[in-house]
């Protein structure tokens, strides 16, 4: 379910970026660093972390993402397709979609 979007709040590119800079306190890495090419084991937990809070709070595109983290679409849904097939990756929580079951009438 995407994020309602209200005029007080900060546009898509301030969130990300807002979100970028925690996880590059918390992680102790600078942005270039987090969105920079090398593919260290602690700059890539810590880039796919920030992928998956990005995706799931802020409602944007694929596209828009990559453009954050200076990679492609294709990436940032492989990343966030890895939570469900790999149990070692912390799983942000997710919207359930409840799909009504079909029925014989």
């Amino acid at each position: 379910m995407r994020p309602i979007l209200h005029l007080s709040m900060p546009t898509t590119p301030q969130r990300i970026e807002a979100i970028q800079l925690r996880i590059c306190a918390k992680h102790k890495i600078t942005l270039e660093e987090l969105t920079g090419e090398r593919r260290h084991k602690e700059l890539v937990q810590a880039r796919h972390e920030a992928i998956r809070e990005v995706y799931y709070s802020t409602g944007a595109s694929t596209p828009v993402i990559g453009r954050a983290f200076n990679r492609d679409h294709t990436s940032i849904l492989w990343v966030v397709g890895r939570v469900k097939t790999n149990r070692k990756v912390p799983a942000l929580p997710v919207p359930i979609k409840i799909r009504a079951e079909k029925t014989g009438f």
